[in-house]
């Protein structure tokens, strides 16, 4: 199944808008969504790409929460603190780092861990196994 993803990035300086999309064709993905009706810890969600099958990462919640991947506290590869209404993103080509700072190892789960109640979208495009 083929998947096609535009992320688009811009910057303003009060006068002047930059701006550019990028289509980022995928094989597969991986989605969450995630709505909690309080404070959650280690909420755990199935999330399964290799890092060398990684090429776009996009999450996004209206509460601070902070995502963990492959453990919910030791054992963690990474973990990612978000900021309400703040996305992160990351994609292979057009970041400054690449996929192995970003996901030191493959990823298989991302655990949720937010104080209040918080609604989460992630998507992470994916090549195929």
């Amino acid at each position: 199944m083929s998947i096609s993803y535009t992320v688009t990035k811009s910057m303003n300086d009060g006068s002047t808008t930059i701006s550019k999309s990028v289509a980022i064709a995928a094989l597969g993905d991986e989605r969450v969504s995630f709505s909690s009706t309080g404070a959650t810890t280690n909420k755990q969600f199935d999330m399964n790409f290799t890092r060398a099958q990684a090429l776009a990462f996009y999450a996004v919640a209206d509460a601070a929460c902070t995502l963990t991947f492959n453990a919910s506290t030791s054992g963690a590869t990474l973990q990612i603190p978000l900021t309400a209404g703040i996305p992160k993103e990351w994609e292979l080509n057009t970041s400054l780092c690449n996929a192995t700072t970003s996901f030191a190892a493959d990823i298989t789960s991302v655990f949720v861990t937010a104080a209040t109640t918080v609604n989460l979208e992630i998507r992470a495009a994916r090549n195929a196994p």
